[in-house]
């Protein structure tokens, strides 16, 4: 019975913000994923014209912005710090949800850190320049 109601209460925490926050959430996570393409057009990373890559930006950056918002409600922020915590990660798009992916990794496994493309992290390892010395 308990169980039923957690299903509930889940139901309704995710229907209980109006369409204006939801809204306002999409904006601004949107509004990032715009800013990190214009980012990868200006370094070269994307092409100009490329329509397809701007709308999976937008998509992904409205995907990672409304899980960064339920993670902040969940955490009860400041609604001021939910808003830029909102649209850094719309602007990080799939590196956040990468980033959440490895924190969560180590949290439940006690793994260490993996940079994106890199190697693992120890925090007692020895500088590069020290080891061959």
């Amino acid at each position: 019975m308990s169980h039923e109601k957690e299903t509930l209460d889940f139901g309704s925490t995710l229907t209980g913000y109006g369409w204006i926050t939801y809204s306002w959430v999409f904006a601004l996570s949107m509004l990032g994923g715009v800013a990190n393409f214009f980012r990868k057009l200006k370094a070269g990373a994307a092409r100009p014209f490329n329509f397809a890559e701007l709308i999976g930006e937008i998509i992904i950056s409205g995907f990672v912005g409304v899980c960064t918002f339920l993670l902040c409600e969940a955490a009860r922020f400041n609604p001021l710090l939910s808003a830029a915590l909102i649209a850094i990660s719309g602007h990080m798009g799939s590196r956040a949800i990468f980033q959440l992916e490895q924190f969560y990794t180590r949290r439940l496994t006690g793994a260490p850190a993996v940079p994106m493309g890199g190697e693992p992290w120890e925090p007692d390892a020895k500088p590069e320049a020290e080891r061959e010395s």
